[in-house]
């Protein structure tokens, strides 16, 4: 007679067994999570970068209408009491779109239409206003928008408020300085108006011929008033890594 040997079978799992699985599943999950977050942050950026390419194109289509550059404000058509900034004015050459104001990584939880994540140079859209030609400074040197968290220190930062609001995306408050990224993360002591804040380890900057220019900590107050914010800036433009 042949005999035929059986597999005894099993009823589980002992608990060694599911500690090991356990941890096993932990650490793939925290190899898998930073490759996660930089796809995210990459995807974001991207974004970022063609969002503010959109709103300097949105400035060329509206200076070609218009044969001027928009200005620093204007007195909206809807609302008497309300003051619409460069967003406002190029509201319709961007498709209607107020999502290209807002910076896809930035954390702030504010859902208000007229929030914007980017500030424009007034050095630029000033009033009366100017024409794309007397830019002498060159429209690759010169800077159109750089980025701001939309909720700084409880501050909205908005493209379209009452006349008493003052013009807070304007020259008066535009950042000088860059600061050290706050990675999603609500802003918090660190978002100023005096600094550029981004929740990138590099700004992005667009300028005036539509590109986008990543800066870092290093860019100062020189980098900023002197050079690419100054409209008839004669001399070379030094961008710090």
């Amino acid at each position: 007679m042949r005999s035929v040997l059986t597999r005894s079978s099993r009823g589980a799992f002992t608990l060694i067994e599911l500690l090991v699985v356990i941890a096993i599943i932990a650490i793939l999950i925290g190899l898998l999570l930073p490759a996660v977050q930089k796809v995210r942050m990459a995807a974001n950026k991207a974004r970022s970068s063609n969002d503010l390419k959109q709103m300097v194109l949105g400035v060329h289509n509206f200076e070609s209408a218009n044969g001027v550059l928009p200005v620093s404000s204007v007195i909206t058509v809807e609302d008497p009491t309300m003051s619409g900034y460069v967003h406002y004015q190029i509201y319709p050459y961007v498709e209607r779109n107020s999502a290209v104001y807002r910076c896809a990584a930035d954390p702030s939880s504010e859902t208000a239409s007229t929030v914007t994540s980017y500030m424009q140079n007034g050095n630029v859209f000033t009033s009366p206003a100017l024409r794309i030609v007397q830019l002498t400074a060159g429209t690759s040197n010169l800077l159109a928008f750089g980025p701001i968290y939309r909720n700084c220190n409880g501050t909205l930062v908005l493209w379209e408020q009452t006349l008493s609001q003052g013009l807070v995306p304007n020259i008066g408050t535009f950042p000088t300085t860059v600061t050290n990224p706050v990675l999603y993360q609500v802003p918090s002591t660190s978002c100023t108006t005096a600094a550029f804040v981004t929740p990138f380890p590099i700004a992005l900057f667009a300028f005036c011929d539509g590109s986008v220019r990543g800066l870092g900590a290093a860019a100062t107050t020189t980098t900023f008033m002197n050079q690419i914010m100054n409209p008839t800036n004669a001399q070379p433009v030094t961008f710090p890594d």
